[in-house]
């Protein structure tokens, strides 16, 4: 008897003599790893997608709280005007 949530052990009886019914249940366990092998691998990728989702997510929140909250510009000079009295105007 298998406990709680655990898959029921396969029972092979050795003293089977059929080949067709050896080979049937060969291939059943071979199928059902392949398939456990394919549900593994897409559950695998699914929480890695979800995973990365949410690390994009934080480091994006991240990047707008710890960023300045006005555009630096520059600030160019305002042009001087030469007036007479200036030394360099004549």
């Amino acid at each position: 008897m298998a406990a709680p949530g655990m898959a029921a052990p396969i029972i092979v009886n050795d003293d089977v003599e059929n080949p067709e019914a050896r080979r049937e249940l060969v291939a059943r366990l071979i199928f059902n790893a392949y398939c456990n092998t394919i549900y593994l691998f897409s559950f695998m990728i699914l929480l890695m997608c979800c995973s990365y989702y949410l690390l994009l997510h934080l480091v994006i929140s991240y990047m707008k709280a710890h960023s300045s909250p006005t555009p630096v510009t520059s600030v160019s000079p305002t042009p001087r005007t030469i007036s007479s009295n200036d030394k360099y105007g004549k």
